[in-house]
């Protein structure tokens, strides 16, 4: 039973790991959260249940993830320097883009989301964590960095979360492109592939449904 999901993709991960263990099957993989349906919800409105932070680790992620061992990899950042002293962390964008053709997504746009979450009027859960950044600046198109008041040894951890999610108008930059169903279900599809991954076959097609916990 899932009741809060803090690394949303660990399941995404767990799940294909077992569908690649039996035969092949037609049609997509599925997966079950407790919860109602799931959709890509702005956390600094109302908290995620678990449906939807596993939709928004998957179709609107944020400049880190976590990866299926729990490691921090790189998300909507492709790379990142952290100073000495641990206050300065520099974050340079990859090449994702906006779902539904809304063009590429920019240090700008990170950046809003990221003070948004912080900002007074937040309702986000993980607002009184925030409050260790000292400053979050626009460098380039490209790149960003958040200046922390003291250091904090698991600050990538908490931009991992799905309440870190970069989220415009109700849309991702996935890697998985999400498709509503008639029942409330998502179809989640891979959408952005890594360097490095075009050759390998692609992954399942996965369908998300939240549902009541003896139902899931």
């Amino acid at each position: 039973m899932v009741t809060r999901l803090r690394t949303p993709l660990h399941l995404i991960a767990a799940t294909l790991l077992l569908a690649g263990c039996g035969e092949p099957e037609s049609g997509p993989v599925a997966i079950s959260a407790v919860g109602g349906a799931p959709r890509i919800l702005d956390p600094n409105r109302a908290p995620l249940d678990a449906p939807s932070a596993v939709l928004a680790g998957a179709a609107a992620q944020g400049l880190v993830r976590f990866d299926a061992g729990g490691e921090i990899e790189p998300a909507l950042a492709q790379r990142w320097i952290v100073s000495d002293d641990g206050l300065r962390y520099t974050f340079r964008l990859g090449k994702a883009e906006w779902e539904g053709g809304g063009g590429r997504v920019t240090a700008e746009q990170a950046v809003a989301r990221l003070r948004a979450a912080a900002a007074p009027a937040s309702r986000n859960p993980l607002k009184p964590i925030l409050g260790a950044i000292d400053e979050i600046v626009v460098m380039t198109d490209d790149v960003l960095e958040i200046s922390l008041k003291s250091p904090r040894p698991n600050f990538l951890q908490l931009l991992a979360q799905p309440e870190m999610a970069i989220v415009r108008a109700g849309r991702g930059a996935g890697p998985y492109a999400a498709q509503g169903q008639p029942d409330g279900a998502v179809r989640l599809r891979l959408a952005r592939r890594e360097e490095g991954e075009e050759e390998r076959a692609p992954p399942p097609l996965l369908l998300l449904r939240g549902e009541p916990a003896t139902a899931a």
